[in-house]
This record gives structure tokens, sequence and C-alpha cells, in this order.
């Protein structure tokens, strides 16, 4: 576990039980759950940021050492990301919330990271890492979002998102300047992956408040890539995070893909 560490996570469980973004609200919180279980084994403490009363009431006391942090004034929850981070970097430069170490994720990711410890010998005032993002696939044929670089057997794919060749652009990689078993990414969207883990002070200096309007749950991580320099693993498997409502949309969009078939027979 990585010593004076904190762990970010914004959730929102909608606001009835249709979709609310990938997922049904049903498996929202068995999301929340898997990504709390995997995040307690790397960081100190866990702080979830909800903007519904409903979801405090769901998540307050479910974990352990984990706080809750109820933010009222949120005018919509795609801005939840944002809001929380704001509030997060007020509390931890006025020491309320000591933390030498800050990772921030989506609430629907399984977070991996081979030797934590080694990893963050890489961080400074400039830099962070940036996890490869992975999804499960639903069936063949149906390759999710983004471009598919490398796979895990044949149940899950990894994206470099925006990559019109993906399997070239992972061949790239050789020849990219690294720093241990990472490589240096050269433009936001390739740093993607809905989740970093940075120092305090980089976390510190980052303009959340800058939030794109059109994208406010991508662009607090697009915000780190457009101000600091971002790292990720060469080999994948060293540190990704597994995104488990991305397979429940590949799932709905397969579905409806064989619905229009039918209707259009």
């Amino acid at each position: 576990m990585l010593k004076n560490s904190i762990c970010i996570i914004p959730y929102y469980g909608g606001k009835n039980e249709s979709y609310s973004g990938h997922s049904l609200r049903k498996n929202r919180l068995q999301y929340l759950d898997d990504t709390v279980a995997s995040c307690l084994q790397y960081f100190e403490k866990i702080l979830i940021s909800v903007c519904m009363r409903d979801d405090l009431r769901r998540v307050n006391k479910r974990y352990e050492r984990t706080n809750v942090y109820y933010m009222q004034d949120v005018v919509s929850p795609k801005f939840l990301p944002s809001y929380s981070l704001i509030g997060m970097q007020q509390l931890v430069h006025k020491k309320s919330i000591p933390a030498d170490y800050i990772f921030y994720t989506e609430a629907d990711h399984v977070v991996h990271f081979e030797d934590i410890h080694i990893d963050c010998g890489l961080l400074d005032k400039q830099t962070f890492i940036s996890p490869v993002r992975i999804e499960k696939v639903f069936e063949q044929g149906i390759p999710g979002r983004g471009v598919p670089v490398i796979s895990k057997g044949e149940k899950y794919v990894a994206y470099a998102v925006g990559q019109k060749n993906g399997l070239k652009f992972y061949e790239s990689l050789q020849k990219r300047p690294r720093k241990h078993k990472y490589y240096i990414t050269s433009h936001p969207v390739e740093a993607y992956g809905g989740a970093w883990l940075c120092t305090r002070d980089l976390f510190l200096a980052m303009p959340y408040h800058l939030v794109n309007l059109l994208q406010p749950l991508e662009s607090v991580s697009y915000i780190m890539a457009l101000n600091a320099r971002a790292l990720k693993a060469v080999q994948w498997h060293r540190c990704y995070v597994d995104h488990l409502s991305g397979f429940e949309y590949q799932q709905r969009c397969s579905a409806a893909a064989k619905n229009n078939v039918k209707k259009a027979v």
C-alpha cells in the first residue's frame, strides 16, 4: 500500500432505473464496489464524492477506510468530477487531508498496479501516470469503443482512442522516449485513461475549473495531459484499469443493432 496516498472517486448512481451513461443504475453500485475494493489494495484513504442524497445514503459507511463527501452545490451530475477535484484541492492545500500522492478514477474501473512504489519514483511536478484502459469483449465483431491495440487472451482488448491504426501505434511505442517501463505520450487524447496518479504538487497546480462544458467527465483527465507529461506503461498489464461499464455498453449496442436488423427485415 502506498503511504500518504488518497484515491478520489466521483460517483453518480442515476435518478431512475434507466441507463445513466453506459450502465443501468442497478449495476452502477456493483461497479463502485469493485472499484473501491481494487483501490483499497493500493491507497490509504478512499474519498468518494456524490451529488445526490440517495447516493449518499447508499454509499455512506459502506466501505472501510473511506470518506464520503456530499457535493450539494453541483449544478449537474456531469460536473461532479470537476467539482470534486476542486473541493479536494482545497482540502489537500489546507492539509485537512494529508496526501503526498493522489489517484483519481472513474467509478467503474478495477485498478491494477504491478508495482506502485516503483511507479511513484517516476512522478514529479510535471509528470503523472495514466493507466491503460481495457474493456472486456462482449462478442466477436463488437469491438467497443476506440481502436484495439493489444489483447488479453480473447476476453479483453485495450484501446488507443483516436488512433487510426492501433496495431502500428502499439509497435511505435518501442521508439518512444521512455522513463523506466513507461513511454511518454504525445497527445492528450492518447494520454486519456479515465484515471491518473500524480504527486501533491502537480495535483494542486491543475486548473480543474477550466473543465470543458461539452466533455466534463473526460476533460478532468485531458486537463492533466494538457498541463503536464503523461506516462503510460509499455507493457499494458503493468498499470491498467478494467472499464467495467464498457462491456455493458457493448451489450447494449449489440442488442440495438440486432433490433435494427429485425426491423429492416
